[in-house]
């Protein structure tokens, strides 16, 4: 998408959380990461498409989690993992950067937090999970150094380093399972592949 879309769409979405108090579109999509974009470019796709399809996400960026596992193998920069949110909303959809803050279903609506009424003739939820790290204790204060983790990028780095030192780290997965399910046996197999190339076969567990 060129810098000059790019900047259109970011305009278009600034001025959808400021303008009216009450909008309708045809389908309503919460949340813009990949699953809701994804769902917006299926909906909107031909050039006589006429659906009218909103997406709405508060975020200036767009992540590419699945790609996290990667960043942590070494594999991967972190950075490549982002890109701005205008970029990616499809052309025929509509941006509302903001956030939901209520659900309606029995009057089809939703409210955000500007204090935006939005309707809708179909609603896709596909926000993703908030992962609370204070709810095991010493475990935000201990992340990225002690504790890494593929669910956040900034930490998915630190997990190639630890291995680099030569100590096998431990892998734990929660249940149940996670937002990319393939992460729990990934994180365990390129580990083990990373220490076999390196003869520390005797240390994996």
């Amino acid at each position: 998408m060129s810098s000059e879309l790019i900047e259109t769409t970011r305009e278009k979405a600034q001025l959808q959380a400021r303008n009216g108090s009450v909008v309708h579109h045809q389908v309503v999509i919460v949340g813009g990461g990949t699953a809701g974009i994804t769902v917006a470019a299926r909906l909107t796709k031909g050039w006589f498409n006429e659906t009218d399809v909103a997406i709405i996400d508060p975020s200036d960026s767009h992540y590419y989690q699945p790609a996290w596992t990667l960043v942590g193998a070494g594999t991967f920069r972190k950075e490549a993992t982002r890109r701005d949110e205008a970029s990616v909303i499809p052309p025929k959809a509509t941006w509302i950067q903001d956030a939901v803050v209520e659900f309606e279903p029995k009057q089809n609506r939703v409210k955000t937090r500007d204090g935006r009424t939005i309707e809708y003739d179909f609603l896709v939820v596909c926000a993703g999970i908030q992962i609370n790290w204070d709810a095991i204790k010493g475990l935000k204060e201990r992340m990225e150094s002690a504790v890494i983790t593929l669910l956040k990028v900034s930490a998915a780095p630190g997990i190639t380093f630890e291995i680099s030192k030569g100590e096998p780290p431990s892998s734990h997965s929660p249940s149940p399972g996670l937002n990319v399910g393939g992460r729990r046996r990934r994180s365990v197999i390129w580990p083990m592949t990373i220490f076999a190339n390196r003869g520390y076969v005797k240390k994996v567990t």
